[in-house]
């Protein structure tokens, strides 16, 4: 692979056959054992189930392979004055799978949303066989029709949707499997149960888990500015516009917001503790921050940004956002826009640079198969690739400040 660039930058790895594929929100640059080692860790989509894999340079030499579909991963400290407790948080579903040096250690599951009881009764009368499949279904429309299909279940909303698509043949057939598979679920947790003494499930069968929260995206945010207890506090998107605030150390809720849009990306900025700024990019195309300021008082603002942003990055005081316009449009901290860059190719990636050593700070921006780097909006340097960038990622790896990870399509 020919990459063409000044002296200022030294291709270190280079792997042209990783056969990995992964997106951005599954990529992280983390010390996992606290010897300043920065590693790279991914969620690796190439094959059936992921895995989660842990590289050494650009090798793989751990690997953990995930059950469940992730939709993103975050490294973030949970125990303070302790240098090597970094660990992973995968968002799977409405789960976040805790892995320790690259095991798994627990399993938080975000508090549900309350299910409608009208919902949990009519599955609990299909378990005790007191109505039928057919009236399950019916009931469920009913509701849809008195409140909305989105405060459902997102079982019965998969159950309702299926309806909905003219591609599926024996839509009964397809619905009555569907309602088997939740029901089977449930039966093996009953069993579980059993094994620990508890008959009640088998004289009184409870309805299945019903779910109705999708993690969207996640992030960190420090919890305050003490170097000795650097604990960072998990922020959760969901699909149904919540936003959670989750302690690292204790894994208990400790704040919840709600905005009117589906999150997609979560800038955070300050401190948990003492007053911070979240960005939120939406699949509306608003723009919500929360914001609270050094009272403790918390607000939430939107604004509308017509060109679809997709990415947002704070950099020299400013709030830089991508769009699907091929623009970037810059924001002061108090939202004011302050200028734009338009350019003739789709904005592909988006990452914050900060080089210490220099006290360089400016904007990567990936473009087809080039990598420009702003600063002050001005063009200082230039990265060509012979293949088309899919993602860039810039921070620390191994014991390097300053080091570029980008991953381009395979043939």
């Amino acid at each position: 692979m020919n990459v063409n660039t000044c002296s200022k930058w030294t291709r270190a790895l280079w792997e042209p056959a990783a056969n990995v594929q992964t997106s951005k929100d599954f990529v992280v640059l983390s010390d996992l054992q606290g010897r300043g080692d920065y590693q790279l860790i991914l969620v690796d989509e190439s094959s059936l189930p992921f895995k989660l894999k842990l590289f050494k340079g650009l090798k793989p030499i751990v690997e953990s392979a995930l059950a469940e579909c992730p939709t993103g991963i975050v490294g973030f400290a949970c125990d303070s004055g302790n240098s090597d407790s970094t660990c992973l948080a995968v968002a799977c579903g409405s789960s976040l799978l805790i892995y320790r040096n690259m095991k798994p250690y627990y399993r938080y599951n975000v508090p549900q949303r309350d299910i409608l009881t009208s919902e949990m009764e009519l599955w609990g009368l299909l378990i005790k066989s007191q109505i039928q499949k057919g009236q399950l279904l019916e009931g469920l429309k009913q509701l849809q029709q008195q409140h909305s299909i989105s405060e459902l279940s997102h079982q019965s909303q998969r159950l309702l949707t299926f309806e909905e698509d003219n591609s599926i043949e024996n839509i009964q057939e397809i619905q009555n499997l569907f309602i088997d598979f939740v029901l089977k679920n449930n039966s093996k947790e009953i069993k579980e149960n059993d094994n620990y003494g508890n008959v009640e499930n088998l004289v009184n069968p409870t309805p299945p888990p019903l779910t109705n929260i999708l993690i969207t995206c996640i992030c960190t945010i420090p919890r305050n500015q003490s170097v000795n207890s650097a604990v960072d506090v998990l922020i959760l998107g969901t699909e149904m516009g919540s936003i959670y605030f989750v302690d690292s150390q204790a894994y208990t809720v400790i704040r919840k917001d709600n905005i009117d849009a589906v999150p997609v990306k979560i800038l955070p900025t300050g401190h948990y503790d003492l007053e911070y700024r979240i960005v939120i990019c939406t699949r509306e195309n608003d723009v919500f921050v929360l914001r609270k300021n050094n009272k403790g008082d918390c607000h939430i603002n939107s604004f509308y940004i017509r060109e679809h942003p997709f990415n947002v990055i704070f950099c020299s005081s400013q709030f830089v956002f991508a769009t699907r316009r091929r623009r970037l449009i810059f924001y002061s901290q108090k939202f004011r826009r302050q200028n734009s860059m338009q350019f003739e190719e789709d904005i592909v990636d988006l990452e914050h640079f900060y080089y210490e050593p220099k006290q360089y700070e400016g904007v990567l921006v990936a473009l087809g198969n080039e990598i420009n780097l702003y600063i002050d909006q001005l063009r200082v340097d230039t990265i060509r690739m012979d293949r088309p960038i899919e993602w860039i990622k810039f921070g620390r790896m191994g014991r390097e400040e300053g080091v570029l990870v980008i991953s381009t399509e395979g043939n």
